[in-house]
């Protein structure tokens, strides 16, 4: 499966939930980790089989390495075990822009290829999303980042009502 096909499974994956599940995005009783369980089991169903060795797990610890930037573990990723990442997402429920930095400097972490030697034991990841779900689908806030940089503009448009675009 390309990498992009993963980006396209996660977007499949939030509309499900939205059209669904949508108890969850009532001012997100669910909670934010629930959410996010949703989601990365929905996305197992459709990307793990016993033939690609390709997993979806949450908040991991460890692949081939420490896994942990700043303290913190990615919400989700698309990975085999071991040590090659696929996708890796940070999720946020609600539009509240206060913590996104922190993620984004984390997803560009994980997506940079040639990293400082201080950053070496972080495993890298082909592409990173930020998903910020919003109270209906057309709030959620997707940003796509390769190689350290958000390429969100230069190289995506996503709209999640219609899917993902190559730009």
């Amino acid at each position: 499966m390309a990498d992009i096909k993963y980006l396209e499974v996660l977007i499949e994956c939030i509309k499900e939930i939205y059209n669904n599940e949508s108890e969850y995005f009532s001012n997100f009783r669910g909670g934010e980790q629930a959410v996010q369980f949703r989601i990365a089991h929905k996305m197992a169903n459709l990307i793990e089989n016993s033939k690609n060795d390709i997993f979806v797990d949450c908040e991991v610890r460890r692949c081939n390495g420490v896994i942990k930037v700043e303290n913190r573990r990615p919400d989700i990723v698309v990975h085999k075990r071991n040590g090659v990442g696929f996708l890796v997402i940070e999720l946020k429920c609600g539009v509240s822009e206060r913590n996104w930095e922190n993620d984004f400097y984390k997803l560009k972490l994980f997506t940079m290829r040639n990293k400082h030697p201080m950053f070496s034991d972080i495993p890298t990841y082909k592409i990173g999303a930020f998903v910020c779900l919003g109270g209906n689908l057309n709030d959620v806030i997707i940003k796509v980042f390769e190689n350290g940089m958000d390429v969100s503009c230069e190289k995506y448009y996503i709209d999640v009502l219609k899917g993902l675009k190559n730009v």
